[in-house]
C-alpha cells in the first residue's frame, strides 16, 4: 500500500513487474525518476562526499536516465554498472537525498535536447573523448586535462594471469596458446591503448576496438590508460571509460570550492544547466 517492495533481500520504492521471457522472468522495478535517483547517487558516488559533489552526480545521472526514456522496451536503464548502479532504498542517504532534492528537475541540455552525460570514477589525470572510446564524435565530450583526482585509483599497477587471458580470448574464438607478453601498438590522443596484441606459445593475436576493453576489463584491468612494465606486468592510471565527469575529479573540484554548475560546466563544456516544467494538457 505505500507502494514499495523487498525482491531478494532488498528494498525498493514504486512497484513490481515480472515479465516472462521464454523460461525465464525479467524483474522490472517501476518508479518515478527522482525515487529512482535516491537509490542510484549514493551507489554511484560516497554520501560522505561533499554536497556540490553529490548535486553534480545527481544532475548527470538524471540527464542520462532521461535520454534513455523508451516507451517501446519493457525497461529503460539496468541496474548495473553497464548503465547505472542502482541498489533501491538499502543505500538511500540524507546527504544524496537532500542533493537530489536540491537539484530536482535540473537536466543538461545540448542543442535542445538531453545530453550524453556519459561518467566513469577517475579518468587517471586526462578525460577521453567520446570518438576514440566509442567512435561518436561529440563536441561536449572532448579530450582534455584533468584535474589531480586524489583519489585510490588514480595510480595502480597489475600482472596479467596467461591463464585467465587464455580464458577469455578462447572465449571469443582466439586461442593463442599460453599468453607470454602484451604489446601496446597504438594509443589514442588521451594516452590509451586502442590497439593491442598478444604473443602466445602458439600463435598471436591483434585487438582492438570493444573486443579490446571488453578483453581488458575482463582481465581485471581497471581502465585502458596504461602502459607495460614487462612482459605481463603493467602500470595504469584512472578507473572506467573517462569518457564525461571523473567522479573522484568531481570530489576534489568540490573540495576545492566549486559549485555542482561549474563542475558540471568543467566536464561538460557548451552544456545547458536547465530545469524541467511540466505543463498541464487543456
Amino acid at each position: 500500500s505505500d507502494g514499495g517492495f523487498v525482491y531478494d533481500g532488498r528494498r525498493y520504492r514504486g512497484t513490481l513487474r515480472l515479465i516472462a521471457d521464454q523460461g525465464r522472468v525479467r524483474v522490472v522495478n517501476v518508479l518515478d525518476i527522482e525515487g529512482y535517483l535516491r537509490g542510484v547517487v549514493p551507489s554511484e558516488m560516497q554520501a560522505s562526499w561533499p554536497a556540490e559533489a553529490l548535486k553534480a552526480q545527481a544532475v548527470a545521472a538524471r540527464t542520462y536516465t532521461l535520454l534513455h526514456l523508451d516507451a517501446s522496451r519493457e525497461y529503460d536503464v539496468c541496474a548495473t554498472i553497464d548503465c547505472q548502479v542502482y541498489r533501491g532504498r538499502e543505500v538511500e542517504h540524507p546527504a544524496s537525498d537532500a542533493a537530489i532534492a536540491a537539484t530536482a528537475g535540473e537536466v543538461l541540455t545540448y542543442g535542445g535536447v538531453f545530453a550524453r552525460t556519459y561518467y566513469h570514477a577517475d579518468s587517471g589525470g586526462v578525460i577521453a573523448s567520446s570518438a576514440e572510446v566509442w567512435g561518436s564524435e561529440i563536441p561536449y565530450l572532448q579530450a582534455f586535462q584533468d584535474v589531480a583526482s586524489g583519489g585510490p585509483h588514480a595510480t595502480w599497477s597489475a600482472r596479467l594471469d596467461p591463464r585467465g587471458v587464455a580464458a577469455q580470448l578462447a572465449a571469443i574464438g582466439v586461442r593463442v596458446g599460453t599468453p607470454q607478453r602484451l604489446i601496446v601498438r597504438e594509443t589514442s590522443s588521451s594516452g590509451r591503448v586502442v590497439r593491442a596484441e598478444v604473443l602466445g606459445s602458439d600463435g598471436r593475436a591483434v585487438l582492438a576496438g570493444v573486443t579490446l576493453r571488453t578483453q581488458l576489463r575482463a582481465w581485471g584491468l581497471k581502465s585502458t590508460r596504461f602502459v607495460m612494465t614487462g612482459d605481463l606486468t603493467l602500470r595504469g592510471e584512472g578507473w572506467g571509460h573517462g569518457v564525461g565527469m571523473s567522479q573522484y575529479g568531481a570530489r576534489a573540484l568540490a573540495l576545492a570550492g566549486y559549485g555542482y554548475a561549474q563542475i558540471l560546466g568543467f566536464y561538460y563544456p557548451e552544456t545547458r544547466l536547465q530545469r524541467l516544467t511540466v505543463q498541464a494538457q487543456r
